[in-house]
């Protein structure tokens, strides 16, 4: 008899250090056959694969019982909040998501292993979101390198980079060659600095607060504003009422 099957469900982002573009937070959820099935054919973590490879393993994805939810967080949230709090909270969204899908419907009773990778200082916090959201048999696996450890992750991961990615591709159509958008690439300090004027407005697409802005574009820097008040409001009450934070998330829901 093979092992006893494993509902699991893997959480991973793509684009939190760049200053260029949106963070994206992706979840996965599907029995752990599926998941070993991805792995039989090259599944790992993302920043390990070729883009071609990653293209490969998400049609695999696609074509698979595996459910799928992604936010996309825009530069203007980033720069109003806590990175790791926002982290916390839009992963503790797509919790809920998932929570809905079919493949808890389908096997009632089966155990749930959830993964994610560490957020410092929020894994308890996390860990009291995910327990809230699926009661009984429950495992929770909060570490760093979840997206090398465990193959859900390494799922999550995937979906996560192919969309930051795809915006960064399309980003580009408007804004010309942006680099992968981190402070230590020389073609993006190029295009901010060629970019920059101090008379100008900065484009939507930057993260303000990141030190590269405040080196290169000094009159575009921000520092990091948390607004609570009634008309921005913050992540946790906008998801407290059910809206997804920033842009609708993405889902590959076949329930």
């Amino acid at each position: 008899m093979g092992k006893p099957e494993i509902i699991e469900i893997g959480v991973d982002e793509a684009g939190r250090g760049p200053f260029i573009g949106d963070m994206v937070i992706a979840g996965v959820i599907g029995l752990s056959s599926a998941f070993e099935s991805l792995v039989s054919i090259g599944l790992r973590d993302s920043k390990l694969l070729e883009p071609l490879k990653r293209l490969m393993i998400l049609n695999n994805m696609l074509s698979l019982d595996i459910d799928i939810v992604a936010t996309y967080v825009s530069p203007i949230h980033i720069d109003r909040s806590n990175m790791n709090m926002l982290e916390y909270t839009v992963i503790c969204s797509i919790l809920k998501y998932l929570s809905y899908s079919h493949i808890l419907r389908q096997h009632q009773g089966t155990g749930v292993r959830i993964y994610i990778d560490e957020v410092k200082g929020y894994n308890d916090k996390i860990g009291e979101c995910a327990r809230g959201l699926y009661r009984g048999n429950v495992e929770i696996f909060i570490e760093s390198r979840a997206d090398a450890k465990y193959p859900a992750v390494s799922a999550a991961s995937v979906v996560a980079k192919i969309l930051r990615d795809s915006n960064i591709k399309a980003l580009q159509v408007i804004a010309g060659e942006t680099g992968s958008g981190y402070p230590s690439d020389p073609v993006s300090r190029r295009w901010l600095a060629n970019m920059y004027r101090d008379d100008g407005e900065p484009p939507v697409y930057i993260r303000k607060s990141w030190g590269i802005v405040k080196d290169l574009a000094p009159s575009w820097y921000v520092s990091k504003q948390v607004k609570h008040g009634k008309k921005e409001g913050s992540l946790l009450d906008y998801i407290r009422r059910g809206v997804t934070y920033g842009n609708q998330p993405t889902s590959g829901s076949k329930g």
